[in-house]
């Protein structure tokens, strides 16, 4: 196990502007779990997908309970999963701490009682081995941040790549300024 010092959990990885990889180009990740000699599981919490849970699960009895929740793209592998998440921000500690891999018996409870709101589906997720992580961002390809209240309301997941980036700075800030194609300025 690693040393809460080493672990990425409740971090943000944000794709640099460089990284042209399709499955990661301009995401904000949340890592849900990480040890550097074990790996991490992330989920991409920019890329809403439009649907609702119950777009992947329709013959579930739990329908009107499932299109109350929102559907994103989690990451490249297992796409042939749903996972249901939810995020809670901590004002006082000013951190996030999130419940993945909820049963559908927990996700019914929190509709029924109206503690959904930060409640997701994702389909598939973003997940590395042993030390991969930790090469990816010696490389450059991620920026670390920390999350805030706004990262996880849902209405500003399409900004939250250029709203996380800003914040962390002036060369950032102006990174997130270009365009995504430059060519088409």
């Amino acid at each position: 196990m690693a040393k809460e010092s080493d672990s990425l959990v409740g971090r943000l990885l944000v794709a640099h502007a460089t990284l042209r990889d399709p499955n990661f180009r301009r995401v904000v990740l949340f890592i849900c779990d990480h040890d550097p000699k074990e790996g991490a599981y992330g989920l991409v919490l920019n890329r809403p997908l439009d649907q609702t849970a119950v777009d992947f699960l329709p013959d579930d009895e739990e329908s009107e309970v499932l299109a109350q929740i929102p559907a994103f793209h989690g990451g490249p592998v297992g796409g042939d999963r749903l996972v249901f998440t939810d995020f809670t921000w901590d004002a006082k500690h000013k951190s996030a701490h999130v419940r993945h891999a909820l049963d559908m018996g927990e996700v019914t409870a929190m509709v029924e009682d109206g503690q959904a709101a930060n409640l997701r589906a994702f389909v598939g997720y973003a997940g590395w081995s042993g030390g991969q992580l930790e090469d990816e961002l010696a490389q450059g390809a991620w920026v670390l941040a920390s999350p805030v209240a706004y990262t996880f309301q849902i209405d500003r997941a399409a900004k939250l790549w250029n709203d996380t980036l800003a914040r962390l700075g002036p060369r950032y800030r102006f990174m997130a300024s270009q365009p995504d194609n430059p060519s088409l300025n």
